[in-house]
């Protein structure tokens, strides 16, 4: 818990221990959100890759409100009616920022990148909010001198990871990942809290399958910490997999498609991606992961320190054991479906970017209390 005294004095210095560091992240953090917006202004670095898919869908929408992509065969391949629809993926992503255009007028392809940006800068404001909440927790009377360094490489590393132009869903689940874990730590009703990430994970099955069941699985884990029972356990996750199920529904009501359609479409991008996406190996892997390893590879060792915890400090019991295997299952079949099979997808765990830094810097800040405190 945040560090509180009866005295104002006490409560003046801890104010004054976190408004030097806050101010510095907040500064930082408004640098990179300008070089954000302007890189989305000028369309750097280049569009490319699968930005082909999702940008000029949004620019179509914003422009005659017709979800559909016909500048590449790919949308006619996996149409039914060969019309060129966007049936590849859900439509939530392409169609949230192709109505905010619509909605302001900008329906340029300039200005489709750059609310793509503005929604990195809302994602990096609410994962800075988040980190300030945790450093205080965890350094109760500021005197770790880590906390500037970690605090400003995380900035950086969140800000820069995924630019407007990857033209991604990940883009939008970042910032829906940021709001969950702001919700984890800053709401205090349990109930509240609950409801408000299973929003969350909700709002991601209809912007990206693959961020939905792998977030599903996460939230899985997520409450196996939780003191409750495996009938609740079991109902908050029936909850979230309703809500899911209904904003995925509402997606595709929204936007126009035809959910038979969708879902046709859907089934033959996953058979060609099951095919012919199967390169993987440790060289690729360690090429693809490696600009977010790092910061997986703490987020592990973290969740581990908290299972060696709660196993020491609680008695769990047999179903909260057989709970947790079959978590673990499911995780590692999200991560070998969605990561590993093959070394290129491993775009399916960017938007969780926001989670493994958050646990890096736990833990990393655990450690050095642990050990010894330098003042500052």
């Amino acid at each position: 818990m945040p560090y509180t005294s009866n005295t104002p004095l006490n409560n003046m210095q801890v104010r004054n221990h976190y408004s030097f560091p806050a101010r510095i992240a907040w500064l930082l953090a408004f640098v990179c959100g300008f070089i954000l917006v302007v890189f989305g202004w000028h369309m750097y670095p280049v569009v490319d890759g699968d930005a082909f898919y999702f940008i000029p869908t949004m620019k179509t929408f914003a422009l005659t409100g017709n979800l559909e992509n016909k500048l590449t065969n790919f949308s006619y391949e996996l149409d039914p009616k060969g019309l060129g629809r966007f049936l590849f993926y859900v439509p939530a992503f392409p169609y949230f920022i192709g109505k905010i255009a619509a909605l302001l007028g900008r329906t340029s392809y300039k200005d489709v990148v750059v609310i793509l940006a503005v929604v990195r800068v809302l994602s990096l404001i609410v994962f800075v909010k988040t980190m300030l909440i945790v450093v205080q927790r965890l350094d109760t009377k500021g005197k770790n001198m880590l906390i500037i360094p970690m605090v400003l490489l995380l900035i950086v590393s969140n800000a820069f990871f995924l630019f407007a132009t990857n033209g991604r869903p990940e883009i939008l689940s970042i910032l829906v990942i940021s709001i969950a874990l702001f919700v984890e730590f800053a709401l205090k009703i349990d109930w509240l809290k609950h409801l408000a990430i299973q929003g969350c994970i909700g709002i991601l099955f209809p912007v990206s399958l693959a961020s939905g069941f792998i977030a599903l699985s996460f939230y899985m884990f997520y409450i196996f910490f939780q003191p409750k029972s495996i009938f609740q356990k079991i109902s908050l996750v029936a909850y979230a997999s309703l809500i899911a199920l209904i904003f995925l529904l509402l997606s595709y009501f929204l936007s126009g498609v035809d959910i038979q359609d969708g879902i046709a479409g859907l089934r033959e991008h996953s058979r060609a991606q099951l095919l012919y996406h199967t390169q993987t190996g440790l060289n690729l892997l360690l090429k693809f992961w490696g600009s977010f390893f790092l910061f997986f590879l703490l987020a592990l060792i973290d969740c581990i320190r908290s299972l060696r915890s709660h196993f020491y400090n609680n008695k769990v019991s047999f179903l909260d054991k057989l709970w947790l295997l079959v978590t673990l299952i499911i995780i590692t079949l999200c991560l070998f479906v969605f990561g590993l099979r093959a070394a290129s997808i491993r775009y399916n765990f960017y938007a969780f970017l926001p989670l493994y830094q958050i646990l890096a810097l736990r833990l990393m800040l655990q450690s050095s209390i642990s050990q010894s405190r330098i003042l500052i």
